[in-house]
């Protein structure tokens, strides 16, 4: 199928929307829905009780219900301790298992239950629950620093 006729498909599409403006905001559907985007989750090997943080766009609480860990053994929810649009931190369970678990977020939203699009979406960023996990040392300092005994 050649571009053009692709793009013009679009076009009764877009002109529903335009034209039947109630079944718009019913969806929640417009340009200015913005889609979860993780972009880094920092530390990558973490202790039970240890504290992860996921930074990205769209991590807001209109767009992120929940936050899961997932193994074999099934979904394990986290509890969310700081929840902002570029950033999202969290804290491991203490009965989590120990072994590799892959990050799934629940998202929000009135459109995804009409759509049936699936709320609970699996990323690509694996956590490693350890119990001899590096402890954050001290950060660098920003200057090299000169001794002061001169």
């Amino acid at each position: 199928m050649r571009r053009i006729e692709r793009i013009l498909m679009l076009v009764p599409a877009i002109s529903c929307l335009a034209m039947f403006p109630a079944a718009a905001f019913t969806l929640r559907i417009g340009p200015w829905q913005m889609s979860t985007v993780v972009m880094n989750m920092a530390p990558a090997r973490v202790a039970p009780e240890g504290i992860v943080t996921v930074t990205g766009f769209g991590l807001g609480q209109s767009m992120v219900r929940n936050v899961y860990l997932m193994d074999a053994k099934g979904n394990h929810r986290v509890q969310i301790l700081e929840q902002v649009n570029t950033m999202l931190r969290f804290r491991v369970p203490s009965d989590m298992s120990l072994g590799p678990k892959r990050l799934a977020i629940e998202r929000a939203g009135l459109a995804y239950e009409f759509m049936g699009s699936p709320k609970l979406v699996e990323l690509d960023f694996h956590l490693d629950v350890v119990n001899d996990a590096p402890t954050p040392a001290d950060p660098p300092m920003p200057y090299p620093t000169f001794p002061t005994g001169f």
